[in-house]
């Protein structure tokens, strides 16, 4: 019977030690009162992420560390995160740049004919990426997992484009609860 009640004890603290030390990070759309957003974060972390209490999340995340940081901070290395629910998916990233022709290719990474410099980015989860120049600054857009839409920004410094939206999928994967 002892070790019975050792066993048992021994497990409990095993499971109780195990547990998150916080609760999710969910955003509720205000109108509907359905749940939009979860993020495993922690309780100061959630305190960094903007709501728009409908259904448009920001996030300023730190490249490479992936650690969540204050709008005020504008180092370098600094990337903004924009989430949004596709209202009727699949949605198809596909379509605005289907008739654009490359002009140079390297590495998964393809350079559009147009006005601009936009690039396309075969990402690693077999979704396309779109990247394009803006002034000082790079400008994504993807889809993730045919749930969400994703805009991402970041400075030129930062430019392995194929690296960049390797991170941001790579960042969604970790903290991102679906």
């Amino acid at each position: 019977m002892r070790r019975y009640l050792l066993g048992g004890l021994i497990s409990l603290v095993f499971a109780w030690g195990s547990m998150p030390t916080h609760a999710a990070c969910t955003f509720v759309n205000k109108k509907t009162n359905i749940s939009v957003f979860s993020f495993d974060v922690s309780d100061e972390d959630c305190e960094l992420i903007d709501f728009n209490r409908e259904t448009v999340v920001t996030l300023r995340v730190e490249y490479p560390s992936m650690k969540l940081v204050d709008y005020k901070n504008k180092s370098n290395n600094v990337m903004v995160l924009v989430l949004f629910p596709i209202s009727v998916p699949p949605f198809d990233i596909n379509r605005v740049t289907r008739t654009l022709k490359t002009i140079a290719s390297f590495d998964g990474v393809e350079l559009l004919e147009g006005s601009e410099k936009m690039y396309r980015v075969a990402g690693r989860d077999g979704s396309n990426a779109y990247i394009h120049e803006w002034d000082l600054i790079y400008v994504g857009k993807r889809a993730y997992k045919n749930i969400f839409g994703v805009d991402y920004l970041f400075k030129r410094e930062i430019s392995d484009l194929k690296e960049v939206d390797n991170f941001v999928l790579s960042f969604l994967d970790r903290f991102l609860i679906n």
